[in-house]
């Protein structure tokens, strides 16, 4: 092979070599272009985390508009709830999507950032206040159970509130069951048990004339007592008196036409008189 063949021959191998480079150089750019575009079209979760907040937010707003006028709703509980649960839903949604904004390193993530923020205190507190109120109301059903099995234990026996004592109880529960069982007309007291506890247990004296048991001497007995007690000390007792219907007439107008005494007595007695002649006109 002469040495022009071979010139020939080298220029042709530098002009394939040149052509491949070059092929594959476009390839790459083409390659190139579309991740490029494709990476620009997936910057959108931050708008999604924007406008799912203001759209969540707009349309409890067009929601409350759309909705109609009720008399009945004089504080406008019904739009609040309408507008705070759609605002809800876009809170949840903004943090959402703002994640995977962030999650994507968008260039843009610091605007689903800024709106993120104020919705997840929002949903903080929300949270917050719904943990609290379940907690109350599971330790107010405790709380009744624990009442009516007290309330139970004394109607089926009634002595037990002194054979077990329970007014130095420390449980409040106990204590209230045992103050408010002198109004229930399911427990059965009689007049024997209710004087023991008016002289064994003195903080249960104000309830003890509630009871339909208390005849009308023991009510007698220590009105006065009740009566000087309300002007000093604490009307309970003699309100007590006053709603029992056992109690004497003309000690229950006593205290309703009393000028001095406190109205936490005179209403019950008022009410007590005006009760009894009604009672007594329909008789008639």
């Amino acid at each position: 092979m002469s040495e022009t063949d071979k010139a020939k021959g080298a220029d042709l191998c530098r002009e394939c070599e040149a052509k491949v480079f070059e092929k594959d150089g476009s390839q790459r750019e083409e390659m190139a272009r579309p991740a490029d575009s494709a990476g620009k079209k997936k910057e959108i979760w931050w708008v999604v985390s924007v406008g799912s907040l203001l759209g969540f937010t707009g349309i409890g707003f067009l929601t409350c508009f759309l909705l109609p006028r009720s008399e009945s709703d004089w504080f406008g509980i019904r739009y609040l709830l309408v507008i705070g649960g759609a605002g809800l839903v876009g809170c949840l949604l903004c943090v959402i999507f703002a994640i995977i904004s962030l999650n994507r390193r968008e260039k843009r993530s610091l605007w689903a950032v800024g709106a993120a923020f104020p919705s997840s205190l929002i949903l903080m507190v929300c949270f917050t206040f719904a943990m609290n109120q379940h907690a109350k109301q599971e330790n107010y059903q405790n709380w009744a159970t624990s009442y009516k099995n007290y309330k139970q234990e004394i109607i089926a026996n009634p002595e037990i509130v002194l054979s077990e004592h329970w007014a130095t109880t420390a449980d409040a529960t106990k204590e209230t069951a045992f103050r408010e069982s002198f109004g229930d007309p399911a427990v059965y007291y009689d007049l024997r048990l209710l004087k023991r506890i008016y002289n064994e247990v003195p903080r249960m004296r104000e309830y003890v004339f509630l009871h339909p048991a208390c005849d009308r001497e023991f009510i007698e007995e220590h009105f006065d007592e009740a009566f000087k007690r309300a002007e000093k000390v604490n009307y309970t007792m003699l309100a007590s008196m006053m709603k029992n219907p056992n109690t004497p007439i003309e000690l229950v107008e006593k205290v309703a036409s009393s000028k001095g005494m406190v109205m936490g007595a005179v209403e019950p007695a008022r009410y007590a008189l005006q009760k009894r002649k009604g009672g007594n006109e329909d008789g008639q």
